[in-house]
């Protein structure tokens, strides 16, 4: 009985969340395209589309010319964006031949960042008197203040690439207050799942690398403490894949500065 209600509260959960993504996905969408529905590219802007095809064809410099916001090295063009956000754009080009709207990842991303917000303020409140006035409140000042509005405005190469790496770095702060709260339960895959997040976060902004260091250093002195010592065996492995995945957006980054420049800790800029 408690592990069918437990399910039925689950699901209802996944459904609200569902409901306010896609809530989200048409306030930002009529906010972008002024009501026309048609997403267009700021064309003076490189996009991650030209970046997808490159990769497809085993090269990390560019074939098109777009006008700013790329560097030539040795006669090449390359983007000093991050590559993560590749991965929206892959599944389009490899199946349909068409490249994904930059403005589409754009609003998608902000709606589902504003969810997983959301999920992490409902975690703040683990222990304490449900404050749900107060997570709407946060959470529609979260969706609608002027970076959130300036981000889903423009459809440009600068707003994907940040909002890809919000976006992941929150769905990896999801995942650390989630399981404290849980009293560091740990499995191995929701652990390889938050590694991947934190993997994508720092291929699409470095510059979070920081930030996912000091939070799963916290989160691995929390569930070492905390581990009783019967599960601690399983706790070990789970954070030794959270390690492994984030080491391996390290190597991926490196490998990448280093095939397009030459050394590992050349970003291009």
């Amino acid at each position: 009985m408690l592990e069918h209600t437990g399910a039925h509260h689950k699901a209802r959960q996944i459904s609200k969340s569902l409901i306010l993504c896609v809530l989200l996905l048409g306030l930002y969408t009529c906010w972008m395209t002024g009501f026309t529905l048609r997403f267009v590219e700021v064309d003076i802007f490189p996009n991650y589309n030209m970046l997808t095809r490159s990769f497809l064809k085993g090269q990390t410099h560019l074939e098109d010319s777009p006008s700013v916001d790329y560097l030539v090295f040795e006669g090449k063009k390359y983007l000093y964006f991050g590559p993560g956000p590749v991965v929206f754009h892959a599944p389009s080009i490899l199946l349909a031949g068409r490249g994904t709207p930059t403005g589409v990842v754009v609003v998608i991303l902000m709606s589902a960042a504003v969810v997983v917000f959301h999920k992490i303020l409902a975690c703040l409140e683990y222990g304490l008197k449900p404050a749900r006035a107060e997570r709407f409140i946060f959470s529609s000042l979260f969706a609608l203040n002027g970076f959130s509005l300036l981000m889903t405005a423009i459809p440009s190469i600068h707003h994907e690439a940040i909002l890809s790496g919000m976006f992941f770095l929150l769905c990896g702060i999801y995942y650390v207050l989630r399981h404290i709260q849980e009293g560091a339960q740990v499995r191995v895959m929701g652990a390889l799942g938050a590694g991947f997040c934190f993997l994508m976060a720092m291929l699409c902004r470095f510059s979070y690398c920081l930030s996912i260091v000091f939070l799963c250093s916290a989160f691995v002195a929390y569930a070492c403490r905390e581990t009783p010592a019967a599960s601690r065996e399983r706790t070990l492995s789970a954070l030794s894949a959270l390690a492994a995945m984030i080491f391996a957006g390290l190597v991926v980054t490196f490998w990448y500065n280093y095939v397009r420049f030459g050394s590992p800790f050349d970003f291009g800029v």
